[in-house]
């Protein structure tokens, strides 16, 4: 009689309770995933661009088609290099996905950062010194926020581009396959890096690339 109990029991928790605990924490993920996938915005589109970059390559927009970008605006600030910092633990845990780009581009002249970091996977991390012009993708129908204090990108305030607004800017910028902005993150928020690395999981390219032979950095 007990051992009929044990095994009704047993079913029960098999056939019951079992499979209602794992509807739940599947839901639950979904949902979860999707109130991430929500927070992508359409902030403006890159514009066609050529430039040069620090190894004397040509870097298009061609290249970063049907690939997810991560810019970060560099110049010669600390702030500057604890981004790059972030730029290569970022690289460390997608190294061995296809189709992402980290493209570093240059506001200020820094030689530090182009040589620190410029031995990095140079197929997949981009650093473009800066140039005479202002960055060469930057079309009057990008929005950018302006206001650094504010930590929730929802709240931010949004202009027309103005490159001078790009020296002390403290943010990430994901863009997606079609050249889409679609968010910010602040690089001195830990919650906001969080997102951005889940952000990245969920929208980037499946497909899995050869791992690249990696030179040591420079210290």
């Amino acid at each position: 009689m007990k051992k009929n109990w044990i095994q009704g029991t047993l079913l029960i928790f098999i056939l019951g309770i079992l499979p209602l605990g794992s509807w739940f924490y599947m839901n639950k993920g979904f949902k979860y995933q999707k109130g991430a996938m929500e927070e992508l915005k359409d902030y403006g589109s890159l514009t066609t661009f050529m430039a040069t970059d620090h190894l004397g390559r040509t870097f298009s927009s061609d290249d970063i088609q049907s690939s997810l970008t991560l810019i970060n605006f560099y110049g010669d600030s600390q702030a500057s290099l604890d981004r790059m910092d972030w730029v290569e633990k970022l690289h460390e845990q997608f190294d061995d996905r296809h189709g992402v780009y980290f493209l570093n581009i240059g506001i200020s002249e820094n030689s530090r950062i182009e040589e620190a970091f410029g031995t990095l996977d140079t197929s997949q991390v981009i650093l473009i010194p800066k140039s005479e012009g202002p960055p060469f993708f930057l079309g009057r129908d990008i929005k950018m926020p302006i206001n650094h204090s504010v930590p929730q990108v929802d709240s931010l305030q949004f202009q027309p581009i103005d490159v001078e607004d790009l020296d002390d800017f403290n943010y990430f910028v994901l863009v997606d396959s079609k050249g889409v902005i679609r968010n910010y993150y602040k690089a001195d928020e830990p919650q906001r890096l969080k997102r951005l690395v889940e952000h990245i999981a969920l929208t980037m390219p499946r497909k899995q690339k050869a791992k690249a032979k990696k030179v040591p950095k420079k210290i």
